[in-house]
């Protein structure tokens, strides 16, 4: 029997995150190739989804920020003992850290995935962007090959300096059998949490961060509250979205929303979550590159709204609504389209239908899976 050759996968941290996600997913479902995973940093909600499915995990611990010479010795002996046919590192300080020490320890089969589709510098700190900056200098030396998740994200990079022939463009993928539409979802939801049948349910899934500008969100809904109050009530769901979260009770309570949303926080089974919503919202700033988030609701038949920040606006094309960046008013007037589109009925339901097509005719995991398989074999 063939040996399979090992790709040694370096990642910034194994949190809650979109492509923690996708790697995860990908390690799953792929059949032709060894995985072992190394961690830069403490995060680790993933380690123990990996260990089930025997795919070892080393982690460098490092705190954000830090990093000694202790780090970047065990890093290399991690290096070593792996002996990886492949080195395919995820987001810029493993990208930059990951495949410069594989680099200088010999390694020639070097992959960088990419994911950000713009750089704020108000929200990014100073050593991030100066990462960011040695990234695309030494992206001419290092990999051999750059994987974009979306096409924003390719002409941000070809922009800072990316070698155009090394980039390639691997859209993220949704599990179209598992992210699909599911009967009394919404009912079940609002049963739950005591919402009247006639309310109409806004959610988003996000995590308390500043790229996904959660204050244009609650002020469109401070305005509606004016307008439309008895008519709706939001949900906000992931990480840091929750009642622990002083900040953002606050946020919601100044604003006189306190009985018009419901804070979840971090949820496993979005499948129920995307389903119970009649219309999901996505207010990122900057910094996306492939929303995940649009792409499962959507797979669910579910309307989105969004910014056109990333690849949002490919996305949904013509199936949902985009909004211009920190326009509370015109995110306003768009949910309050859909609440006319809803009451109409055939239109909403043909809105539903389309969504999910666009998914499963452009956006399945399992062409990404090929479309990653395919670099990995032609990297050798």
């Amino acid at each position: 029997m063939n040996q399979k050759n090992k790709i040694l996968h370096i990642i910034s941290g194994l949190g809650k995150g979109g492509a923690e996600k996708i790697l995860y997913r990908l390690i799953l479902n792929d059949q032709l190739f060894q995985h072992e995973v190394i961690s830069l940093s403490n995060e680790n909600f993933y380690k123990a989804k990996f260990e089930k499915i025997n795919v070892s995990v080393k982690s460098l611990n490092l705190k954000r920020g830090k990093l000694g010479l202790v780090s970047i010795f065990k890093l290399i002996k991690f290096i070593k003992d792996s002996k990886p046919s492949i080195i395919h590192t995820w987001m810029y300080h493993s990208d930059l850290l990951g495949g410069l020490i594989g680099k200088l320890l010999g390694h020639k089969n070097i992959i960088w995935c990419v994911r950000n589709s713009s750089i704020d510098k108000n929200f990014t700190s100073f050593k991030t962007r100066l990462v960011i900056s040695l990234c695309a200098f030494f992206s001419k030396y290092i990999p051999k090959k750059i994987i974009n998740c979306s096409k924003a994200s390719n002409q941000l990079h070809q922009n800072m300096g990316y070698p155009k022939e090394k980039c390639v463009v691997v859209n993220n993928g949704v599990d179209t059998s598992i992210y699909k539409p599911l009967m009394l979802a919404n009912e079940n939801l609002k049963t739950i949490l005591n919402i009247k049948d006639n309310k109409l349910i806004l959610g988003m899934v996000a995590r308390w961060d500043a790229q996904k500008d959660l204050n244009t969100f609650l002020n469109a809904l401070k305005i509606l509250k004016n307008e439309t109050e008895h008519q709706w009530h939001a949900i906000l769901v992931g990480n840091g979205l929750d009642q622990n979260n002083e900040q953002l009770v606050k946020d919601v309570d100044l604003r006189g929303l306190k009985n018009h949303i419901s804070l979840l926080g971090f949820k496993n089974n979005l499948v129920s979550i995307y389903n119970s919503f009649d219309v999901c919202v996505l207010t990122s700033a900057y910094g996306e590159g492939f929303p995940n988030v649009i792409a499962e609701a959507m797979s669910c038949g579910i309307p989105c709204i969004g910014t056109d920040v990333g690849d949002t606006k490919n996305i949904i094309n013509n199936t949902g609504w985009i909004f211009s960046l920190k326009n509370s008013e015109e995110l306003k007037n768009q949910i309050k389209e859909t609440f006319e589109e809803i009451k109409q009925g055939k239109q909403w339901l043909l809105r539903k239908k389309l969504a999910r097509e666009r998914i499963v005719s452009n956006f399945t995991f399992s062409s990404m899976l090929k479309n990653y398989q395919l670099e990995w074999k032609n990297i050798l």
